[in-house]
């Protein structure tokens, strides 16, 4: 995905898409991982600042990602 070579080349069927996943797996872990309170508070101020009234924190957003009160 990020290196022009593969190390399973994609034509190969379904393992070929396999280290792909992988890596995309890997990288949405440590994203996600890296999310504590602070960030879920910052992202909640932004969005009640860029929707305004029409946001709704109670339908918007998954319980995991409300800061904590």
């Amino acid at each position: 995905m990020i290196l022009p070579a593969d190390i399973i080349p994609d034509v190969i069927p379904i393992v070929g898409f396999t280290d792909d996943a992988a890596v995309i797996l890997y990288a949405v872990y440590h994203v996600v991982s890296h999310i504590d309170d602070q960030v879920k508070s910052e992202a909640h101020e932004r969005m009640k600042k860029i929707f305004g009234e029409a946001y709704d924190e109670e339908q918007e957003i998954d319980n995991q990602f409300k800061p904590e009160d």
